[in-house]
């Protein structure tokens, strides 16, 4: 990831190479800031000219890249694509970071053409298509990745207008990687899509194993994200603290899924670790998500190899546990529990 920041931080000098001091610059980013807390309507009107594309490239295009960074390389890795249409690519970060992992055939689709005319200079010397609908006949081979755009569509349009597109390219073989902000307005149409797929007999790759409906929908104050690490270059570490918001880490949602059918891996264990574990009096437990919900793996503190292992497991991870075994909310571990490899989803 550093290669890509390092690769915006150029382009940022390209256009003003005092931009990490200059007061106006980090104002700018302040007021954005605020306008996109406030109305969501101005996410989808994001400024391209002058000192606010300045702000924007420096403070939020930077949050993309590392929630991209974090979840692109293994989408990729599973859906090994021959082309990515990246759909509502706005400046193209995401772009950029699959670019960097990845020889696929990128084509970029914004309303917005001042956007991409930026993700061009941002994406130069590479040969990107540029256009402003979906292009016909996705299917396999394609990777279809909405990074930070699919809460906004579905907030200005219909759910329909937006998922009815993505679920035909998912039925025809096609991968989705969608990426989006980990706060519930977000988050929640992320894992309604991922019920609808699993309607449609489409195999879900991540974060998920199981194929039963999201638990996190049951109630609507809940909702499913993760967290990643930002991991900025100095100059933009230094310039978010400016901002005021220099949080090492950001929440995010996501869901990748398995684009060959019949691909998918039914034997793998059906739970996936949501959190780190919390060492209580006389046991140690962690938050699983799987077939029935939400569950707690649990080891009693006097077996210590069980115990051991809980303690080891780390957000992601798929520990073999049957959760058919579950006591109420509980799987209880009383020997070594083993961790399948989590293929570097968060």
């Amino acid at each position: 990831m550093s290669q890509v920041l390092l690769a915006l931080e150029r382009a940022l000098d390209a256009r003003h190479p005092g931009w990490a001091e200059d007061d106006a610059v980090v104002r700018a980013a302040q007021a954005q800031s605020e306008a996109f807390t406030a109305d969501e309507t101005a996410r989808r009107t994001r400024p391209m000219r002058g000192l606010d594309l300045l702000a924007y490239l420096a403070y939020f295009a930077p949050r993309g890249i590392a929630a991209a960074a974090r979840i692109l390389p293994a989408a990729l890795d599973v859906g090994q694509p021959r082309r990515i249409v990246d759909w509502g690519a706005g400046v193209g970060t995401a772009s950029l970071v699959a670019a960097s992992c990845s020889d696929a055939r990128l084509v970029l689709i914004d309303a917005q053409r001042a956007a991409l005319d930026v993700a061009a200079a941002l994406l130069a010397p590479l040969d990107v298509e540029l256009g402003a609908s979906l292009p016909p006949g996705l299917g396999a081979g394609d990777t279809l990745l909405l990074s930070f755009s699919f809460a906004e569509m579905v907030h200005s349009q219909s759910f329909a207008q937006v998922t009815d597109p993505l679920r035909h390219a998912a039925r025809r073989g096609a991968q989705l990687v969608l990426i989006d902000a980990g706060d519930r307005k977000s988050a929640r149409p992320v894992q309604q899509l991922r019920d609808l797929l699993v309607d449609d007999d489409v195999a879900i790759a991540a974060p998920c194993p199981h194929r039963d409906p999201c638990p996190a929908l049951v109630r609507e104050r809940d909702w499913c994200h993760t967290r990643v690490p930002r991991n900025l270059t100095p100059r933009l570490a230094a310039f978010a603290e400016r901002v005021g918001r220099d949080a090492d880490v950001m929440a995010c949602a996501y869901l990748v899924t398995q684009p060959r059918p019949g691909a998918a891996d039914d034997d793998r264990p059906p739970v996936r670790v949501l959190s780190r574990p919390k060492v209580e009096k006389g046991r140690v437990r962690v938050p699983v998500c799987g077939p029935a919900g939400v569950r707690f793996l649990q080891a009693k503190r006097r077996d210590k190899a069980a115990t051991k292992c809980v303690r080891n497991l780390d957000r992601g991870d798929r520990p073999d546990v049957d959760p058919a075994t579950a006591r109420g909310d509980t799987i209880h571990v009383d020997d070594a529990v083993e961790t399948a490899p989590k293929g570097r989803f968060p």
